[in-house]
């Protein structure tokens, strides 16, 4: 979806926040909610939490090789995907858009919509 359209559907839906949201490694959905008014200036990239990867259903680091002691636990650049925006019914005036993390401009390999896509890419 091109991004004029998105912010027409803000501006049309009357929407007031965007939920920039993604899955962790155990399907727990995490999110940043950020007001519509900022859309523009952070779909194009967001500052979360790579930690957010390594941690338990509760909450717990897990130790490993994936980034937590490899990067200082540094935030990474969540990348939107724009073919994701959604207006959601079950919260007034807001909108989601699924975000996928970076780390120093490159994909994290070891996030599971990354790893989805690499095995869709090898089937066709």
């Amino acid at each position: 979806m091109a991004l004029e359209k998105i912010m027409t559907q803000i501006e049309e839906n009357n929407i007031e926040f965007v939920r920039f949201e993604f899955g962790d490694m155990y399907g727990i959905a995490r999110s940043k909610l950020v007001p519509s008014r900022h859309f523009r200036e952070k779909v194009n990239g967001i500052n979360m939490p790579l930690l957010h990867l390594t941690m338990d259903p509760q909450g717990n680091l897990v130790k490993g090789p994936l980034f937590a002691d490899d990067t200082g636990y540094a935030d990474g650049i969540w990348m939107s995907d724009l073919d994701t925006f959604r207006v959601i019914p079950w919260s007034p005036n807001t909108a989601e858009i699924l975000v996928g993390p970076t780390f120093k401009g490159t994909p994290v390999s070891a996030f599971p919509r990354y790893i989805a896509r690499k095995q869709l890419e090898k089937l066709h």
